[in-house]
């Protein structure tokens, strides 16, 4: 179970969460992976191709996205509209979704959820796992914005977090965070599995230190390194709270 755990949290890693990974790879496909829709650009669209050698049906939805601390929370909008809700897709075939932003941002941006669920037959005689995608749609607004990450560490008792706050108006993407003592020592995170981090919210990440090697005033080498939004700092260890 924990290494299944971990493949999952991989893929949301890239953006794109699916229950059955193995089924995902051999069966459904779907590109691209994001969207950035603003108010000169209100539609995109998504393709969805069946590489399976059978009919499969899909759920379409579109939910707000919010963060509160670690979790993420999908909430129904009026505010995006998706078409076909529901579809079938022949083997072979491919199905094209569309997305209409009714109202884009005023300022900043806002931040969605397309989920993709895939409707299991009834009548099939073995077991099916059920397809979920969950793909992230930004709304930009036209004024300049980007994101601006603030990092500290709090002693919280006898451990250590480190904590995210986004103060900017963009989500930023950390997607390969890294944290390093002074001596080199690499230290282990534990925290959110999606990379995101939504405009004006805080996350954080549970730092393991067995050792106790890190005192009020330690220096630590944060980095994100992944593809987006990439940062170096170094951060002190703050006192206890």
């Amino acid at each position: 179970m924990p290494r299944y755990r971990k493949l999952i949290r991989a893929l949301m890693l890239a953006g794109l969460w699916v229950i059955g990974p193995q089924v995902f790879a051999q069966a459904l496909s779907i590109v691209p992976i994001r969207q950035n829709l603003s108010s000169e650009h209100r539609s995109a669209s998504f393709s969805l191709t069946n590489n399976s050698d059978v009919a499969t049906a899909i759920q379409i939805r579109g939910y707000s996205w919010v963060q509160q601390g670690n979790s993420d929370n999908f909430i129904a909008t009026s505010k995006l509209s998706v078409s076909p809700p529901f579809a079938t897709i022949p083997p072979g075939k491919t199905q094209t979704v569309r997305l209409l932003l009714r109202e884009p941002a005023a300022q900043g941006e806002e931040a969605y959820r397309i989920i993709f669920d895939q409707i299991p037959d009834r009548d099939a005689k073995t077991v099916q796992l059920a397809l979920r995608f969950s793909v992230p749609v930004f709304s930009l607004s036209g004024q300049p914005a980007s994101a601006d990450i603030q990092w500290r560490i709090e002693r919280r008792g006898d451990g250590l977090t480190l904590v995210a706050l986004n103060r900017g108006l963009n989500h930023s993407m950390l997607a390969k965070l890294s944290a390093t003592t002074a001596s080199g020592v690499q230290l282990k995170l534990n925290g959110p599995a999606m990379p995101y981090l939504l405009a004006g919210n805080t996350r954080t990440w549970q730092i393991d230190d067995p050792r106790h090697v890190l005192t009020t005033g330690a220096r630590v080498h944060v980095q994100n390194l992944g593809p987006q939004d990439k940062s170096d700092q170094w951060v002190n260890v703050g006192p206890v709270n």
